[in-house]
């Protein structure tokens, strides 16, 4: 198993994304993969646990894909997909060939204030792209605000909780014993 991941790690990133991408989709088709989502979507769980859906497209071709909740984080992703047309002369006709697709994926927003950030820059352009900037301040910044606050929170609670063990074990360290005479119990 060591080799494998060694091999793994000398893999350039584009080539690792699709070997992770490639193991995902042999994953989802094995049978116990498609029971377990079948039995949760029979609960009443919502596909979009299981399927993302795109958040839209932008005037340029560019998708715009968002992927978050209050356990893993808030992603916005952007998706650009160029298609490449080659002409082949070859022959007594001139025709097109098979297109080049090259589809790019970028992370665009992690937290607040790239998220405030895109949103405004996204308003600020065409119809599409204002469309997709609007849903980003009225839905997604709420709920990244949210969880960032709670973040800060959870980071505040912890410190406080590490600085009263550290000044508890500093007592400790100098507590000695009591000094007090002892007086002689008498019956």
């Amino acid at each position: 198993c060591s080799k494998e991941v060694e091999t793994f790690k000398e893999q350039d990133p584009v080539n690792r994304l699709f070997i992770l991408k490639a193991l995902c989709e042999v994953r989802l088709e094995q049978n116990d993969a498609v029971c377990y989502i079948t039995d949760e979507m029979k609960k009443g769980v919502s596909i979009g646990n299981f399927r993302k859906d795109k958040l839209g497209s932008a005037s340029d071709g560019a998708i715009y894909w968002y992927v978050g909740d209050s356990t893993i984080g808030h992603r916005l992703y952007k998706e650009d997909v160029l298609v490449g047309f080659k002409n082949n002369w070859k022959g007594k006709d001139g025709r097109l060939t098979k297109p080049v697709t090259n589809i790019q994926w970028e992370t665009v927003a992690t937290n607040l204030n790239e998220f405030l950030e895109i949103s405004e820059k996204l308003c600020s352009k065409g119809r599409s792209e204002a469309t997709i900037g609007e849903h980003l301040k009225e839905n997604i910044v709420p709920a990244v605000e949210k969880f960032q606050k709670k973040k800060e929170r959870d980071l505040k609670r912890r410190q406080q909780k590490n600085e009263r063990l550290e000044r508890l074990a500093f007592a400790n360290v100098f507590q000695t014993r009591s000094l007090r005479e002892r007086k002689a119990v008498s019956y």
